[in-house]
């Protein structure tokens, strides 16, 4: 009996794993702190959001940007409900929550980005965006309502005091490889598909699309329709070698449009 009770527990979380409920904040961001809140919601959309909270600035923590204005193909209610969480947050002033549900709405909604760890792509993202300054790391661990969210930032601050900015690049021409933002190559390859038996047209706007943990994002407003795309992710693929992807295509030619940056990579606000 007790198995299937324990049996029964494991089905229900499974169950609820995948759609977290914005209007019950602390229960959503714990099912999100403790990767309980697993997959995608599976929808099409595009998400557009200023990205100004007044906490954060009341924090002085104004380098945290998390202006969005992409295309998500298959995560699109994840995301909003990532965004409506961090207004709450925002309202709340509780900056270290804002912090992770807006990265994570920034990373297209995708867990394996997010994970609590010092050694996950968020961690990283987070080293740099502090510009060597560990105490940062103290106002969000000191301004969250989730123990998890308090104990990864505390670890971080004693990695922070270490961290050298290091970001592992390798340029050959126009193209940049690194460990930044990097997203699953199995991820960019379902990316690369779905565009290709997905084909749509961009007009100016917006500068971002993500599928399957995997972005495609270029610098400038243009009319660039899925083929460029896919092409460019797929030269990215070409180029940069490993597991994970982050490619960086300086100065390319999208629908004759020249000067662009394009980008594949774990993040909806590409490479920066």
């Amino acid at each position: 009996m007790m198995i299937l009770l324990a049996f029964a527990s494991f089905i229900i979380t499974l169950a609820n794993a995948i759609q977290i409920n914005s209007n019950n904040y602390d229960s959503a961001l714990n099912l999100l702190a403790n990767s309980y809140a697993d997959g995608v919601s599976g929808d099409d959309g595009i998400i557009s959001h200023s990205g100004i909270y007044s906490s954060l600035y009341d924090h002085n923590l104004s380098q945290f940007n998390y202006t969005l204005y992409f295309v998500s193909g298959d995560n699109f209610d994840k995301v909003n409900s990532l965004l409506s969480l961090a207004s709450q947050a925002d309202e709340k002033g509780l900056i270290g929550d804002l912090v992770y549900l807006a990265h994570f709405a920034s990373a297209g909604g995708y867990n394996d980005y997010m994970q609590l760890k010092d050694d996950s792509h968020f961690a990283t993202d987070l080293l740099h965006f502090i510009r060597n300054d560990t105490t940062v790391f103290t106002k969000l661990s000191k301004n969250t309502s989730n123990e998890k969210l308090k104990e990864f930032f505390e670890n971080l601050s004693s990695k922070g005091s270490r961290y050298v900015n290091e970001l592992e690049k390798r340029y050959d021409g126009t193209f940049g490889c690194s460990t930044k933002h990097a997203a699953p190559r199995n991820g960019c390859y379902s990316l690369d598909a779905y565009l290709s038996n997905n084909p749509r047209t961009f007009v100016n706007g917006p500068r971002s699309f993500c599928y399957q943990s995997c972005c495609a994002s270029w610098s400038a407003d243009c009319t660039v329709g899925s083929g460029e795309i896919v092409d460019h992710i797929s030269r990215c693929l070409s180029h940069c070698t490993g597991d994970e992807v982050s490619c960086l295509n300086k100065d390319t030619i999208l629908n004759n449009v020249f000067g662009e940056h394009f980008c594949t990579s774990g993040r909806a606000v590409g490479c920066k």
